[in-house]
């Protein structure tokens, strides 16, 4: 680990001292500006970080930082102004029979047996497989105080997990994992929407998805949620501004 790149509001950062393989692109090299893992940083200074451009895994707040690539772009939802699509509305439509609720972030062998199954079912060919009770601890539940559950259940049967944070300015969208069998009513998709709705609800501007990638077929998707913000480096802009069609 590197020096400090700075000491702002008592938060370190740092950079790791070499590069390594893109997750997301193959023929990248990547490295990332991390907060000093020892700390941990209050909903104001979290939410501060997130409006700079960082993002929350587990226990680490980082932020891409790769020289010769800028292809991870943070974006936001804007809730307030949003409108789903045809697309949209007809999940919306198909999930109405799906019964929400927001629970603690604690232990539920029900919670991991879903995770393992999505992990298995979804992701076979990812660095997160085969899913382990060690690795769900430290992704799922290594948590912020601010952070939260939200159930999706049909008839007391549990499909879908949300992890969500609240920051000040509204809440970023962490991770969801759902039951495959029910692939069909497209809960990724259900679940954001229903977190869009929950912000506008609560008369916040944003929900925060991380990083949009537009070369990358699993991270794109973040564009369907309209109207958003891109994050330069050092503003947030219209979407339509630095991706012009």
């Amino acid at each position: 680990m590197s020096n400090a790149l700075f000491d702002s509001q008592q938060l370190k950062l740092f950079t790791l001292p070499q590069a390594h393989s893109c997750s997301y692109l193959p023929d990248k090299q990547a490295n990332s500006v991390f907060l000093d893992p020892r700390t941990t940083p209050s909903q104001n200074q979290y939410s501060s970080l997130t409006r700079m451009g960082f993002r929350r895994s587990g226990q680490h707040f980082y932020r891409p930082n790769c020289p010769s690539c800028q292809a991870c772009i943070s974006c936001r939802v804007l809730c307030q102004e949003f409108k789903p699509n045809k697309r949209q509305q007809r999940i919306l439509k198909r999930n109405r029979d799906i019964e929400l609720s927001r629970q603690p972030v604690q232990h539920s062998s029900e919670y991991f047996n879903l995770y393992q199954n999505y992990i298995a079912k979804r992701h076979p060919e990812g660095d997160m497989y085969p899913a382990t009770y060690e690795q769900y601890e430290s992704f799922i539940l290594s948590a912020t105080s601010d952070s939260f559950f939200i159930e999706h259940r049909i008839n007391s049967q549990l499909i879908a997990v949300a992890l969500t944070d609240a920051l000040e300015d509204g809440w970023s969208a962490i991770y969801t994992f759902f039951d495959p069998e029910y692939g069909s009513r497209s809960l990724g998709i259900w679940s954001l929407l229903n977190q869009i709705q929950q912000v506008a609800d609560s008369h916040l501007p944003y929900l925060y998805l991380g990083y949009w990638i537009k070369q990358c077929s699993k991270m794109s998707y973040k564009a369907d949620y309209q109207p958003q913000e891109l994050y330069d480096g050092h503003q947030w802009r219209p979407f339509s501004t630095m991706n012009p069609e």
